[in-house]
Parts: C-alpha cells; sequence; structure tokens
C-alpha cells in the first residue's frame, strides 16, 4: 500500500471548499427537493423529508462549482418506473442549489 502525502487531506479540503468536487447524494437530494417542476414526476413525496429523490447520481463538472448532474428518482407511485432527470448543481453560499437544465 502507498503512503498518502501529507498534503493531500489539505488539498481535498481546499478543493471542497471552492465547489471542484460534486455533491454527495444527500447533498442533491436537498437541493433537488428545491424544484417545483418535480412535484409532477414525485407528487407529494417532495415535501416529505423522510423521503429521499435521489437514489442515484452521476455528475460532471460543467463550470466553476457547477455540475450537471444526471438524477435517478426513485419509482413512480403511478407506474413503477424510474426516471432519470437532468439537474444543474450550483454551489452557493456553501450550499448545493438545484437549477433545472431543461
Amino acid at each position: 500500500m502507498g503512503v498518502v502525502p501529507a498534503w493531500m487531506p489539505a488539498a481535498a479540503l481546499i478543493l471542497s471548499g471552492c465547489g471542484q468536487v460534486p455533491p454527495s447524494i444527500a447533498e442533491a437530494d436537498t437541493a433537488v427537493k428545491q424544484l417545483p417542476e418535480l412535484q409532477i414526476l414525485v407528487g407529494s413525496r417532495l415535501n416529505n423529508p423522510n423521503v429521499h429523490l435521489v437514489t442515484d447520481l452521476k455528475c460532471s463538472k460543467a463550470g466553476d462549482a457547477t455540475f450537471l448532474c444526471q438524477v435517478l428518482l426513485p419509482k413512480s407511485e403511478r407506474n413503477g418506473l424510474q426516471q432519470t432527470v437532468p439537474v444543474k448543481l450550483v454551489k452557493l453560499d456553501g450550499k448545493w442549489r438545484a437549477i433545472s437544465s431543461e
């Protein structure tokens, strides 16, 4: 096994503060619940704090502190299907904000 250089944890911390690291599933879940257009897809679950809307997340860097993410939603109560929706996530004032990318 290799030894982690002493500067690496500090570099990761600096990068995360700059928005260089994509959001976690939990961070994306909180941000995605801000999108009212998801009401159509997930219904009343949008406002339930115990329901997690982000079941999977794949992000690519789209700019400074901005990531374009493909968010996998939970199965629909109507038809049992899962949908993936594109969402732009931007880190502002230390918090992730969701912006519809459609």
